[in-house]
């Protein structure tokens, strides 16, 4: 096997299965723990992601991790403005900001329990207790823009230099289909 095509196995894996082990790769491959180094030296190299550990390597994922897609709209889902809700059967719906959020809870009956993630200190707080910024000037997501914070001192806070207003889940919700209906 040729090195680009041992590196390209090695990069495989490690995309795959997030870490590698020299040992593992060596008997593998048919080659020596040396040549698996070197290999491994080589990748770092070539991407950041890629970092050499003790017997091994790992794939760092970048920052922030997508949780995957939003139930609503469809975006990627970023930690930093993630809501995750829960339904009776069990299944995890993600959406990618509040405004989806809370459009999910209003379209949704089967809803049992939420999450949101506090816009400043990334904090993932209950959705009924989370205090909501609606229409400021910071639009991170979909329009209209709902921020989430876990704490209303914050909101207010940041409500004074960017603007908006201020609600509690029914509210937010009210406000967020008011601005999405049609009619």
């Amino acid at each position: 096997m040729l090195a680009i095509e041992r590196r390209e196995y090695i990069l495989n894996r490690l995309r795959k299965e997030g870490r590698v082990q020299v040992r593992e790769l060596s008997q593998e491959l048919g080659v020596s723990h040396m040549t698996i180094h070197r290999d491994l030296d080589y990748l770092s190299t070539q991407d950041d992601r890629v970092k050499k550990v003790f017997g091994g390597a790992i794939m760092e994922r970048p920052y922030p991790p997508e949780v995957g897609k939003c139930a609503m709209c469809g975006k990627p889902v970023p930690t930093r403005t993630a809501i995750s809700l829960q339904t009776f059967s069990g299944e995890r719906l993600e959406a990618c900001c509040a405004h989806c959020g809370l459009l999910l809870l209003e379209t949704r009956d089967d809803i049992v329990s939420g999450m949101a993630t506090d816009y400043i200190l990334e904090r993932v707080v209950n959705l009924k207790a989370a205090v909501f910024l609606i229409e400021s000037d910071v639009v991170v997501c979909c329009s209209p823009s709902v921020l989430c914070f876990g704490d209303e001192e914050h909101a207010r806070r940041f409500q004074q230099g960017f603007g908006g207003e201020i609600a509690d889940l029914d509210e937010a919700k009210k406000q967020v289909v008011f601005h999405m209906t049609l009619s």
